[in-house]
């Protein structure tokens, strides 16, 4: 039997799941108690934690349930106007200092990863090539500072949609490709996180793009989105899996099949895993938990059918 958890790092995304937590003291820590006690996830993800108090709290529970922490910061880069890629070099010098500042309270929450994103795309599209000469810089800044500080930990930034919702400087796969290969030939690792959403929006085939980044992919987002240019709510809004999305319980099976064929989903290797749900009601939470256990167990028992294995 093989079972989803053998083979990856399976997660939750306390950032969406409840997105206010790191608002109150302690509300973070609750929540990942709470992931805890579900005896499934052994992957965790948060926003930036501001309480110095609690993210050590963090700490001894990730490190004593042996869970695998991504420390991510794209609140802070959006919410801050920060930007890696930008082409005023001032505000990028801003910008990749408050990263490495932030590399501080990663290790004290007791992260291994460390996610971050690239910035704005430039008004002007012709611009993005400079800006992603721009983001190259930054990375090896900060890498280079993770490297001196916390050598253990895992720089990982996520591509996202070039020009339909979240509009970033970085998008398509192969420029994460060519980042993560540009860092490595200067002796420094910087990985990617992939996510169904953002690839979609791209016009990526998510299967195809995993294919040929799986040797720097450390995390994957299954995400939902609206293709549709009509659709209100086309975009990437974090929505439930299915209809009116592209992104369904069959489709994440499917993505799964070939991430063990293509040797992504191992026990060596043990990606981490997300289903990334957006909680948008009050007492939504504890469902949004049972939503992404549900997708979690259901596609992956598709997977093994189709693949012959026992589940």
């Amino acid at each position: 039997m093989v079972t989803l958890n053998d083979i990856t790092n399976v997660g939750i995304m306390i950032s969406q799941t409840w997105p206010d937590s790191n608002k109150k003291e302690d509300k973070t820590l609750e929540a990942i108690k709470y992931a805890i006690k579900k005896d499934f996830f052994n992957s965790i993800q948060t926003v930036h934690i501001p309480f110095s108090s609690e993210r050590k709290k963090i700490s001894n529970l990730i490190k004593s349930n042996k869970l695998i922490l991504t420390y991510c910061i794209s609140r802070i880069l959006n919410n801050g106007n920060f930007n890696l890629s930008d082409l005023d070099e001032e505000n990028r010098r801003r910008s990749y200092l408050e990263v490495i500042k932030r590399l501080d309270e990663a290790d004290e929450a007791g992260a291994k990863k460390f996610a971050l994103i690239s910035g704005p795309c430039p008004k002007e599209l012709k611009d993005r090539k400079i800006a992603l000469q721009k983001l190259e810089n930054s990375l090896i800044t900060i890498c280079e500072a993770a490297a001196s500080s916390y050598p253990e930990m895992e720089i990982i930034i996520e591509p996202m949609d070039i020009s339909v919702h979240k509009k970033n400087s970085l998008g398509l796969t192969e420029e994460g490709i060519y980042l993560c290969s540009k860092l490595r030939e200067k002796g420094l690792k910087l990985n990617l996180c992939l996510d169904t959403a953002h690839m979609l929006l791209n016009n990526e085939d998510p299967i195809i793009s995993l294919r040929k980044s799986k040797k720097y992919v450390s995390e994957f987002h299954f995400c939902n989105c609206v293709t549709k240019p009509n659709q209100i709510l086309f975009g990437d809004f974090h929505i439930p899996f299915g209809f009116p999305g592209d992104i369904g319980v069959k489709e994440v099976a499917e993505i799964m099949k070939e991430a063990y064929k293509m040797g992504f989903f191992n026990e060596r290797q043990k990606p981490s895993v997300f289903c990334e749900i957006f909680k948008r009601d009050e007492d939504e939470s504890i469902k949004i938990v049972e939503q992404i256990i549900r997708i979690f167990k259901e596609s992956w028992k598709i997977a093994c059918e189709q693949l012959g294995l026992k589940y």
